[in-house]
């Protein structure tokens, strides 16, 4: 039911049968519990200094980090977009049209240190990106968004932005960093960086 239940007008005097409770009772709330949803966790990348650079993940279940901490699902096939080598994901589609939250979150990592001056860390979130690069997803940005410096090296965050999307439309994430090469879920920094590091999916509403 991934384009979900009809939602029916009940009227005065309604004749109600079995059929009909199921169809505008049962079948609704079961949509409304476990609704169309999608998360990843970080899939290791790294890209030179300024550069807009594409954020991958992986498909569920293909982490290789032991970290207890992994929560990648989908509720619905086909929400979570796997390239051919059946392990990478760059990308999250929306099988119904509404409103959807989307989040990104994670740590990235810069190279060089900055000595004490943060470098600017951007992310991006793009919808339908013409190009299967970072630049692209910047151009298509539905949000964007700089992360905070937790020291020399490290920039953590998260971005959340509640969106109306159509059925097929298509997310992506990048980011850019100004002033050292970087890296996005680098786990030879932390095992934890892999499980923080996400993208998810929510349906959260019909369009009025």
């Amino acid at each position: 039911m991934s384009t979900g239940p009809t939602i029916e007008t009940w009227t005065s005097r309604n004749l109600t049968d079995a059929a009909v409770m199921n169809r505008r009772i049962r079948d609704v709330n079961t949509w409304l519990a476990n609704p169309p949803a999608a998360k990843v966790h970080g899939k290791f990348v790294t890209y030179t200094n300024s550069s807009y650079g594409l954020l991958t993940f992986y498909a569920p279940g293909k982490e290789t980090t032991t970290n207890t901490n992994r929560t990648a699902f989908q509720t619905v096939s086909g929400m979570v977009v796997v390239e051919s080598d059946g392990v990478t994901v760059k990308e999250l589609k929306a099988p119904k049209a509404g409103r959807y939250r989307l989040t990104i979150g994670g740590a990235a990592t810069a190279v060089t240190s900055s000595g004490g001056t943060p470098y600017d860390f951007w992310v991006y979130l793009g919808r339908n990106p013409e190009a299967d690069t970072g630049e692209s997803v910047a151009n298509n940005a539905v949000t964007s968004g700089a992360w905070t410096a937790a020291s020399n090296y490290t920039y953590l965050g998260t971005r959340t932005i509640d969106v109306t999307l159509a059925a097929g439309d298509r997310i992506r994430a990048a980011a850019r960093m100004d002033g050292s090469d970087w890296k996005y879920a680098d786990t030879s920094s932390s095992n934890s960086y892999q499980t923080t590091s996400f993208l998810e999916m929510r349906w959260i509403g019909e369009v009025p």
